[in-house]
């Protein structure tokens, strides 16, 4: 004979849910600046800013600057 369980009621596995979402949130967030950071790196350099200054404003490395212009062809 099984024995039956409701998970919807164990303290675990709501601990869980509530942690999956935790982390589901933060990095979506997370993913969210980062897209953020890298759209005004390319809009930035767009308009002439230098590479230099784009690391300056948005607290990205020049290399990761670079790396993100080379991926979105926005190099000079």
């Amino acid at each position: 004979m099984p024995i039956m369980i409701d998970i919807e009621s164990d303290g675990l596995y709501l601990k869980g849910i509530s942690q999956g979402i935790s982390q589901g949130i933060s990095q979506g967030i997370n993913q969210g600046i980062n897209l953020g950071l890298q759209k005004v790196a390319i809009e930035g350099f767009k308009k002439g800013l230098s590479i230099s200054m784009l690391s300056s404003i948005t607290g990205l490395s020049e290399l990761e600057i670079k790396a993100i212009l080379k991926e979105n062809n926005s190099e000079k």
